[in-house]
């Protein structure tokens, strides 16, 4: 039994740790950059990079999911295309058999910073544990700020209690009124 990946806390634009699993060195680019994976070390990557040449982790069987507003429309393609489009990406041309995915997408760790995993395509092509819930950065900013919002109101309830509090005549235990 597949247990859902933990990907419902990924934002896009986080970072997050691969560790190559392999006994080989590779060398993958993201936006003009090269990130060098030697065997058993963990490097600290952008999500696109995981996302790019390990398959987005979000992507649903049979579902393609679009999100955002406005210019800032994103697209996770359905999990089958996802598969065709990594397997074609590191040279095989089988048509997206999810069978062939271990045989030519290196194993790799990715994790979050406090170590969960996260379930790439190769560790689950057919998506069995994918629970998906997509936050981008505009969604997360506005979050930040109701948050925000929320804590400040709060704080001010706190002072408008204490001040009150600080009005109440108390009595002590023989009945004195104290001011």
């Amino acid at each position: 039994m597949n247990t859902p990946s933990i990907i419902t806390r990924i934002v896009e634009d986080d970072q997050y740790f691969v560790t190559n699993n392999t006994d080989e060195a590779f060398t993958l680019g993201w936006n003009s950059r090269q990130y060098q994976f030697d065997p058993g070390v963990k490097a600290l990557v952008p999500f696109g990079l995981i996302a790019n040449w390990f398959g987005d982790p979000r992507a649903t069987p049979g579902q393609r999911i679009t999100f955002g507003k406005g210019k800032a429309i994103s697209v996770i393609a359905k999990r089958e295309d996802e598969i065709t489009r990594i397997l074609t990406l590191w040279g095989d041309i089988s048509n997206g058999n999810a069978s062939a995915v271990p045989k030519f997408v290196p194993d790799v760790l990715v994790q979050f910073s406090n170590g969960d995993k996260i379930e790439t395509i190769r560790d689950d092509p057919e998506g069995k544990g994918v629970a998906v819930s997509v936050t981008n950065v505009s969604e997360s900013e506005k979050m930040r700020e109701e948050l925000d919002a929320l804590r400040s109101t709060v704080a001010n309830l706190e002072d408008a209690l204490n001040a009150k509090q600080a009005n109440v005549k108390k009595i002590n235990p023989n009945g004195v009124v104290n001011a």
